[in-house]
Parts: structure tokens; sequence; C-alpha cells
């Protein structure tokens, strides 16, 4: 009896020492869960949480005990339920475990949060499966970085694709990693045609002498460039259907040593810089050829001119004028200034064309006079913007006039002396005495 009695105490007593180190075991997984900052659970067979660690209150606002008997898709927007639905099914129904499944839980303020699950299946000593246990990890803040540098990826990659400039990168064994949409409506060769700059070269500058001189000048300007820094060249490309437009190539060396290579069509610029080149010339052998000076005027009566005839007429270079040290106005005698802004205000008044005649004072100190025409040019609110016209010296002209104008009267004055009965004619056989 006393050997039965001693053995029950025996048992007793290990399965009190089993019990406490049972709860000594219980108390520091507690522990544990507790101090650790990711969310543990564990699910029944069915899905529904039969534990959960009390930081879900500080993850999701909710306490344990209001999760506790229900799944995390009863926590889900529909949608989202039904995507982590099709994607955990078929793992569930194979009992297999998973790792970094992200799902989206509204927090019970509504805030999103973004976990990242990790479970494994928990089988009894039988292998009857029993649920499942986890952890998950809040990844709101990388996930909100991830999505950011997302849009900003998708900016540049917008940016790049929709540019109205040809884009392409190149690595540096010189195949081309990308072209964008502008490049193939530039050139129209699409990767296919020139994957390498071997191919580039070869169907961009046909002509072997060019090609080597683009080569040249290509290489020379690779083995002088440092990262991040645009550099400058243009060439005339062949493009795919033989035609011939002239390139700005703007490369850039990236970090990697890939080639960024920007290129702007600038054939009609070309063009347009050229007539626009012979427009000038043509222009400017004409204005250098009539017998006036050719002047653009502004409102507060300074002027630029387009040739050197002003110093042949005025002593003064036209930098003087052109740089608005000097005004017209200097120039002219201040006797003659406000019949000049009387008509003036009259051509205002009517189509903005205008002749006067007035004296202004050389550089020398003689007088001349001047016959300006011009026309006064308006903006969209009807200001002045300019006046184009032209200055005729008219001295020798006025000279002839007072001549006549003297002679005519010393004759007038002749006959009146000798006195009456005498008829004298003009050249026209006009009458006057």
């Amino acid at each position: 009896a006393l050997e039965r009695l001693a053995s029950l105490f025996a048992i007793a007593l290990e399965r009190q020492q089993a019990e406490e180190a049972l709860r000594e075991k219980e108390e520091r997984f507690r522990s544990l869960v507790e101090a650790i900052s990711d969310l543990v659970w564990e699910t029944d067979a069915a899905g529904r949480l039969t534990f959960i660690s009390p930081n879900v209150h500080d993850l999701l606002g909710y306490a344990p005990e209001e999760v506790l008997g229900k799944t995390f898709l009863d926590f889900l927007p529909p949608d989202e339920a039904q995507r982590l639905k099709e994607l955990l099914s078929p793992i569930f129904e194979t009992q297999r475990p998973y790792v970094f499944v992200g799902k989206i839980i509204p927090h019970k303020c509504g805030k999103r949060v973004v976990l990242e699950s990790s479970g494994v299946p928990i089988l009894d000593s039988r292998g009857t499966f029993l649920g499942y246990r986890g952890i998950d990890r809040d990844i709101t803040e990388r996930h909100r970085a991830a999505e950011a540098l997302y849009r900003e990826k998708e900016k540049y990659r917008t940016l790049v694709e929709e540019s109205p400039l040809g884009v392409a990168i190149i690595d540096e064994d010189g195949i081309y990693q990308y072209i964008n949409h502008k490049f193939v409506q530039i050139f129209g060769y699409t990767l296919a045609d020139v994957p390498t700059g071997r191919d580039w070269f070869r169907r961009a500058f046909p002509d072997p002498a060019y090609r080597r001189e683009v080569i040249a000048a290509w290489t020379r300007d690779l083995r002088g460039s440092k990262v991040g820094e645009a550099r400058l060249a243009t060439f005339t490309v062949t493009c795919k259907d033989g035609s011939q437009k002239i390139i700005n190539f703007r490369p850039v060396t990236l970090a990697n040593r890939d080639q960024l290579v920007i290129y702007e069509d600038v054939t009609e610029r070309h063009r347009a810089e050229v007539a626009l080149r012979e427009s000038e010339a043509k222009y400017r052998l004409l204005v250098s050829n009539i017998p006036a000076v050719v002047f653009r005027g502004y409102a507060d009566w300074s002027v630029e001119f387009f040739d050197d005839k002003v110093e042949e007429l005025t002593g003064y270079a036209k930098e003087e004028f052109n740089s608005g040290r000097l005004k017209w106005t200097d120039l002219i005698l201040s006797e003659d200034l406000a019949e000049i802004r009387n008509i003036f205000r009259q051509a205002l008044k009517t189509t903005g064309s205008y002749v006067r005649q007035y004296r202004i004072r050389h550089k020398n100190g003689s007088i001349l006079w001047i016959e300006a025409r011009g026309q006064i040019i308006r903006d969209a609110a009807s200001r002045i913007d300019h006046i184009y016209g032209v200055f005729f010296d008219i001295t020798k002209q006025k000279e002839v006039e007072q001549e006549l104008a003297a002679e005519k009267e010393r004759l007038r004055v002749t006959l009146r002396s000798i006195g009456e009965g005498v008829i004298a004619t003009d050249t026209d056989g006009g009458w006057f005495s």
C-alpha cells in the first residue's frame, strides 16, 4: 500500500512539474508574443481566429476579443476578400505553408493597413489538420514608399515615351536597350532594325566616308565624357525611308556607363534658318542700295538702323542710336518738333502712315533737311508697337527751292522798280506782273 501511495505521489509530482513547466513555456511564449511588433495568430480548420496577440489593437484598432471567432476575410473589403480568397484557397486546400502574402485590412478608424502574412499548418500527433499559425508584419510604410516609387517611375516612363524628342538608352557594349516612340517616328528604325551601335551607324550613315567621320567624332566625344554631362553634336542622318534629316544629338553618360541619347530633329529649323539668312542677305542688299536710310522707330522716339548710311547722313554711328544712347529727337531742331508731333498725332487717327519734312543738326553742326516717310504698327491692344520708315536727305532740294524762291522775289522787286506797263511771264506762260 505504501509503495502504491508513493507511486501515485510521484506521478502527481511529475504531473505538477510538467504543468508548471508548461505554464512557464506558455508564459515565455506569451511574453515573446507581446514583446514583438508583428501580429501573431492561430486559426482553427475553418479559418476562424482562436488566438491573436494583444498588439492587434495597435495595428488594427481592435481588441483581441473583437476578432476572435472571426476570419480575416470578415474584416476585408469585398474586392480584397475575393482576391485573397482566390489566392489562398488552393494553399489551404492542400494544407501547405505560405510566405509573404500581402493583404490590405482597413483599420478600425478607416485608414488602410498593409500586412505581409506568413503561415504554417497546425497538425496533431496523428497528422490531423487543426488550422494555421502565422505572423503578419505591418508593411504599410514600405508599401506606400513602393507605390510612390512606382508612380514616380510611371511618370518618368510616360514622360520619356510621350516626349517630343527621340530617346535611346545604349549600354556600355553598344547594345540598344530602349528606344521610345518618337525615335521610331523620326527615323523609322525599330529596335529590331538597330539592335547595336554597329547596325545604327551602318543604316543611319550609309556613305562610308561620312560614317567614318561620324564614328570618329562620337568616339572622341565618348572618350572625354563625364557622368551626367550632356554633350551636343549635329549630324545628317539617313532614315529608313531614304530621306535625310539634320539631327541634334545630346548624349549623356549615366552612372552605370550607359549612354542616354536625346535626338532632336532640327531639319525644318535648319531650312528656315537658311531661308532666313538668304532673305536677310537680300534685304540688306536692298537696304544698302536704296538712296534712303531705313529705320525702325518706337513711341519714345528711339530708333534702330539697319545699315551704316545713317552715319553718312548724320555723322553719328548707327550703334549710338541702336544702343539707346542717342534718340532721333536729339537731332531735330526744337522749332520743328511741334509740327512733327502734330503730324504724328494726325497719322494715329487715320491709316498710321505719314510724311514729314523737318531739319536736323549734323554732328559737324550743319543743318540738313529730312523727309521722313513712315508707317505706324500697332499691337493687339492698339498701342504703338513700332514704326517702320525711311529718311531721305532733301537738303539740296530745299536749297534749290529756296534759290528759286529768292530769284523769283528778286525778279518781282525788279519789275516793280521799272514801273507799270511791263508784263512778265513764267516758264509755263503764266503772267504775274
